[in-house]
């Protein structure tokens, strides 16, 4: 698997959250990107695929969040 491959697949889970939780809230899904893909009323969220691990900046954005971080995990095999 390259580079390229985990990056697809990481732009699918973050469509696929995007979708879902934009069906699913009443708060608008604004794109961040920084330290955090997502902000979704007070929370931030980061979408990852498999088993890929946290950067140093966004660990950093998770201790200062607290509990408004959430971290969303999809499987590798994301399909729509």
């Amino acid at each position: 698997m390259t580079i390229r491959d985990n990056a697809r697949k990481g732009k699918k889970a973050e469509d696929l959250f995007r979708f879902n939780k934009g069906i699913t809230s009443d708060e608008p899904v604004e794109r961040t990107g920084i330290g955090s893909d997502f902000r979704v009323g007070d929370d931030y969220y980061e979408v990852k695929s498999g088993d890929a691990h946290l950067s140093p900046r966004q660990e950093e954005e998770k201790k200062k969040r607290g509990n408004n971080f959430k971290e969303v995990r999809y499987s590798d095999d994301v399909d729509y």
